[in-house]
């Protein structure tokens, strides 16, 4: 696993569709945030094309995810999903 982990502090953004389920590889978290700089998205994009993580910090818990993927819905918004590591 690579080391590399992208830290996105929630606060900055709008934080929309956010949901959990549960697979049979762990619990996977998935949000929608923006809009986000072309300098957030092509972090985004290389910490899920090396293998890194995301940590998403919301105001009172961040949340580590691996496995990650980012998919652009809009021009300045993103989809994340990742398998949580930690809460």
């Amino acid at each position: 696993m690579n080391d590399s982990c992208v830290d996105v502090q929630c606060a900055d953004y709008q934080v929309t569709s956010a949901s959990i389920a549960h697979s049979p590889g762990g619990a996977v978290f998935r949000c929608t945030i923006g809009p986000v700089t072309a300098q957030v998205l092509q972090r985004l994009d290389a910490a899920a094309r090396s293998h890194g993580t995301v940590r998403l910090i919301f105001p009172k818990e961040p949340l580590l995810l691996e496995r990650i993927e980012v998919r652009r819905i809009e021009p300045e918004y993103v989809r994340i999903r990742g398998q949580i590591v930690s809460v």
